[in-house]
């Protein structure tokens, strides 16, 4: 142990001014966070079982030796009570006892691998000033981590302080309302989870500007704040189980949007889209509709002409092609349609007040069709043809038949 403490030592020496700057994270196995607390009792143990025994030879090299050892760990300590940013990874064996946070007071970044949350202490007395939380493959519940604040099991108080919540990896199937101790939050990445159905997780949030939930089992685009509809940024739903996208035209401002690999079969199912006027990114690779022939076009006809008009803006990770763009002009551009000159006719009857009635209003319309249909595009009369219509000959009535008529017709 004295070697690897030593070593330890060594590396961070070097890297003291980034590490107590925050620049750099200082990286710790479960094992070696243990130490720390445990080794200087161990050592002055064994420092004051010396100074009682009786002489032994070799014995001033032994305690120079633990010496060593104990300023290296107090080094470790003071270098503890300043670290900006932590990392503690756990390895493939069985932890044993719990990981306590105690000697780092001056956190606001902590990153946590592979650590059963349950078996990590003095989490609590941090809940005040962490800005950061990563959890990798260390937690099944988010009350574990920000209600019990782990091994501490403590009351649920807020967490003033944190902007950036990171746990993927963690088989979290339920998010409850564990989030609402999180006022303050910014960057969410729930990814690669279990997450089905979010609930109504997010509409105490306010301040979410990127939410990541992809590699998951959401079935249907999130609820969130209505102030939080005008500030989300970034919204992230790659490989879910998405077959529509109804939701999502609250998010006004938002400027990223991944829906790649879901189940949206129908390129009509798209139009929220239309509302979303500031977006510069849209991803659809992997869904149904991505197979289509005219995937594209038909895609570009559901943006809003604002977005389409972007030149930074992104179909599938690819820029519009001027193709795409001119067909989807044609689309926009309103209808022209050409204006009917109309020309003074001794048929047409004379404009009607505005107290007229109808009936003088169809005798001027009928006045201009036949005043129309006379002229020809240049204003010249065309001849008229004349028809003859033969009629055929009327039945002779017969005496008796006229009695029946009346009126002697």
């Amino acid at each position: 142990m004295s070697a690897v403490l030593h070593d330890v030592v060594a590396v961070i020496r070097k890297s003291e001014q980034g590490i107590l700057s925050g620049q750099l994270k200082l990286s710790l196995t479960t094992q070696f966070t243990a130490d720390l607390l445990r080794l200087p009792h161990i050592l002055e143990a064994r420092r004051h079982h010396r100074h009682a025994g009786p002489p032994v030879i070799g014995k001033r090299a032994e305690e120079l030796r633990l010496e060593a050892l104990l300023e290296d760990l107090q080094y470790l300590n003071s270098i503890a009570d300043r670290v900006i940013a932590l990392k503690v990874i756990h390895g493939d064996g069985t932890l044993q006892g719990t990981i306590s946070l105690q000697p780092f007071r001056s956190l606001r970044y902590l990153e946590l691998k592979k650590l059963p949350l349950h078996l990590l202490t003095g989490l609590a007395n941090l809940r005040g000033q962490l800005e950061c939380i990563v959890c990798c493959r260390s937690l099944q519940d988010l009350d574990l981590l920000l209600r019990k604040c782990g091994g501490d099991s403590s009351q649920g108080f807020p967490w003033s302080q944190l902007k950036t919540l990171i746990c993927i990896d963690c088989d979290i199937e339920e998010l409850g309302r564990a989030l609402d101790l999180t006022p303050a939050l910014q960057s969410l990445d729930l990814s690669r989870n279990a997450i089905r159905n979010c609930g109504d997780a997010f509409l105490r949030l306010e301040d979410l500007t990127t939410v990541n939930l992809s590699h998951n089992h959401v079935e249907k685009v999130p609820q969130f704040a209505p102030l939080l509809s005008h500030r989300l940024k970034v919204l992230v739903l790659r490989n879910n189980r998405l077959e529509s996208i109804e939701g999502a035209e609250d998010l006004e401002n938002l400027l990223e949007l991944d829906l790649s690999d879901n189940c949206i079969s129908e390129h009509r199912l798209l139009w929220p889209l239309q509302r979303l006027f500031r977006l510069t990114r849209l991803n659809l690779h992997g869904n149904p509709i991505s197979h289509h022939s005219k995937h594209r076009t038909l895609t570009v006809q559901y943006l809003s002409p604002r977005v389409v008009s972007n030149s930074r803006f992104q179909l599938d990770g690819e820029s519009l092609s001027k193709v795409e763009m001119s067909a989807v002009s044609e689309l926009l551009s309103p209808v022209v349609r050409t204006p009917v000159i109309r020309s003074a006719s001794p048929l047409s009857a004379p404009t009607p007040s505005m107290g007229s009635p109808s009936g003088g209003e169809l005798t001027q319309s009928m006045g201009d069709c036949i005043s129309t249909s006379g002229m020809s595009a240049s204003g010249r009369k065309k001849p008229l043809r004349v028809r003859t219509v033969k009629l055929a000959d009327q039945p002779e009535v017969s005496e008796e038949n006229k009695a029946i008529l009346p009126n002697g017709m």
